[in-house]
């Protein structure tokens, strides 16, 4: 048994070896891997119309390049799916679509309902559209004043992924006021 990389395909004519010589393929994908020694060999047979060829040496089947960028694509979307469907099962508040004041803000669609409706006149019972929401993200922010040596009159604004990085920008901030003479808090 040889150890030598199995990375060539045997061609004849327009067609390639399935593995194990047993057919023809124009597909690269789909074509065997030999070793050199082998493909060589099997090449010799008919050396008019067959050759050993390596595998980086043959263009990629725009069939089987296109399966795998799809397959690739597939596989990053169910990722972002699975991460999406994580962070919506954590969105446990409801309210009436119409008002998104924390009063009317219950935990499930039921207490939205009772506490809507007016059920001194249950005679006119109505549908009303409950929405769905919940912490998706957190960012963690923090503003200064504009600098006395700021071009513009925008405040100073922070937003980081975590809490370290967003207090790591805002001392250097204060830090970079008070060595040249900006104002750190107004």
């Amino acid at each position: 048994m040889s150890s030598e990389p199995r990375e060539y395909l045997i061609r004849k004519g327009g067609y390639y070896y399935r593995p194990n010589c047993s057919g023809y393929t124009t597909s690269k994908f789909e074509a065997g891997r030999y070793t050199k020694a082998e493909a060589e060999r099997e090449a010799a047979v008919e050396p008019w119309h067959m050759s050993a060829i390596h595998q980086d040496d043959v263009e990629d089947d725009p069939v089987s390049s296109r399966i795998r960028m799809d397959t690739a694509r597939i596989e990053a979307l169910e990722a972002e799916n699975a991460e999406l469907r994580n962070k919506l099962s954590g969105c446990q508040w409801y309210w009436p679509e119409d008002d998104t004041s924390s009063e009317m803000c219950a935990g499930c669609p039921q207490e939205v309902v009772q506490n809507a409706y007016d059920w001194n006149h249950p005679e006119k019972p109505y549908v009303i559209a409950v929405a769905r929401g919940g912490v998706i993200e957190v960012t963690y922010c923090a503003a200064l004043p504009p600098a006395e040596d700021a071009d513009s009159d925008d405040e100073f604004w922070i937003e980081a992924e975590t809490e370290e990085a967003a207090q790591a920008m805002l001392d250097a901030e204060i830090a970079r006021r008070a060595r040249e003479g900006g104002n750190a808090d107004g």
